[in-house]
C-alpha cells in the first residue's frame, strides 16, 4: 500500500492547513491538507492537544491515503469536525512533515505565528 507523501513547502511562511470533511461523530475522517501562507491571514482555527503516548493508533483518510495518527488528535478532529460544512484546521502532528527534520525545524519557529493568525484556538484535553 502506497503511503502519504506530503508535498514541499516552498514559501518561509507557509504553511499546511487540515481540512476535514463534514460527517458525524463516528464517520471515518476524511480529509486533506491545503497550503496557505501565514502573511495573507487565511481562515483556520489551530488545535492545542497532547499528543500522549507514541504510538499510531488510528486512521484518517488523507488526500485518498490511509494515514496513521495518535490517538489524541484522532478523537480531537472526531470531535471537532462539522456535521454540515467542512472545517480548516492546523494541528501539529498532520500539518508538519514529521519525518523531515529541517522542515519540522522551520515550522516549529512558526508555531507562535500560527496560534496568532488562527481565528480560533481549540483546546483537547482527551
Amino acid at each position: 500500500m502506497s503511503t502519504y507523501k506530503y508535498q514541499d513547502l516552498v514559501n518561509d511562511d507557509e504553511v499546511r492547513l487540515l481540512v476535514v470533511n463534514a460527517g458525524n461523530e463516528n464517520d471515518e475522517l476524511v480529509c486533506s491538507l491545503i497550503h496557505a501562507r501565514l502573511s495573507e491571514n487565511p481562515e483556520f482555527e489551530a488545535v492545542s492537544y497532547t499528543w500522549g503516548p507514541d504510538i499510531l493508533t488510528q486512521t484518517i483518510i488523507l488526500d485518498g491515503y490511509v494515514f496513521p495518527v495518535r490517538e489524541n488528535i484522532f478523537h480531537a478532529l472526531r470531535k471537532f469536525r462539522y456535521n454540515s460544512r467542512p472545517r480548516t484546521l492546523w494541528a501539529d502532528a498532520i500539518c508538519i512533515n514529521q519525518n523531515n527534520i529541517p522542515e519540522r525545524s522551520k515550522q516549529v519557529k512558526l508555531m507562535k505565528r500560527v496560534y496568532e493568525t488562527a481565528k480560533h484556538v481549540l483546546i483537547w484535553l482527551g
